[in-house]
């Protein structure tokens, strides 16, 4: 069904026997499968109907049934479908459809839907649906209360690495540095020339460190994530060019 990227270690696959075994990069996700990542690890896949990056300790799940549909059973996943394509994913607490950029939360028995651009709406439990633009976000808890739609926590400011390319020698960190009064963040390293995502995760307050392991120039996203757990759109794009030691 989709081709998987993989980049880290730790992407396990279990089929319909519930064996979770290691994935490699090429590998191909399929109906019935369950796929998790562990610590630092990330999968990213072209599903028939969206683009889905599943970020570190996560778990998805596509179900072996005719309509074709993914389920988010913990961690965070983003998502992007344009044109003809119509994003959906699943979560015990509801389903979100819509085109464009989201990203979706599973912390416990909560789930949070955040929508970075485009428009989406959420179905919770009982049939309640929430419409929301890019830059607002719905919480759904377990017993079907839907908070939202609410708008999202600013982007931090001062990042560093900033739009002025900051050079380093591969296998050297770079300093991460910013302002905001939000306690956790969330930082991604993308392809310069593309969106594919090659590092993602959160961090706390600033100072922090990036690690980019590829040779090349890499673009920095850096968000902030408030008290709810809702993630906000990313501060002004920041770069960094990896060269030989």
């Amino acid at each position: 069904m989709a081709r998987l990227t993989i980049l880290g270690v730790g992407v396990e696959r279990a089929d319909e026997s519930g064996v979770f075994k290691n994935v490699s990069d090429g590998d191909r996700l399929r109906t019935g499968d369950r796929l998790r990542t562990g610590p630092g690890a990330l999968a990213r896949m072209q599903l028939p109907w969206m683009a889905l990056t599943l970020g570190a300790e996560s778990t998805l799940f596509v179900p072996p049934t005719q309509i074709l549909g993914a389920v988010l059973e913990d961690g965070r996943a983003e998502l992007y479908a344009v044109g003809n394509d119509l994003l959906k994913v699943r979560t015990p607490e509801g389903e979100v459809r819509g085109r464009g950029r989201l990203v979706v939360r599973r912390m416990g028995t909560t789930t949070l839907v955040m929508g970075l651009a485009g428009a989406f709406r959420f179905e919770g439990k009982g049939g309640v649906v929430l419409p929301f633009p890019q830059g607002q976000g719905v919480v759904a808890l377990a017993d079907g209360t839907l908070d939202g739609p609410s708008d999202l926590p600013p982007p931090p400011t001062a990042v560093f690495p900033g739009d002025d390319p900051i050079y380093v020698k591969r296998g050297q960190d770079v300093p991460l540095r910013f302002v905001s009064p939000f306690k956790r963040h969330h930082v991604q390293v993308l392809a310069f020339d593309g969106d594919d995502i090659v590092v993602d995760r959160d961090v706390g307050v600033s100072p922090d460190r990036l690690r980019v392991p590829w040779l090349g120039t890499w673009r920095v996203r850096l968000s902030s994530v408030d008290e709810r757990g809702l993630e906000g759109p990313a501060a002004t794009t920041g770069y960094i060019v990896v060269v030989e030691e």
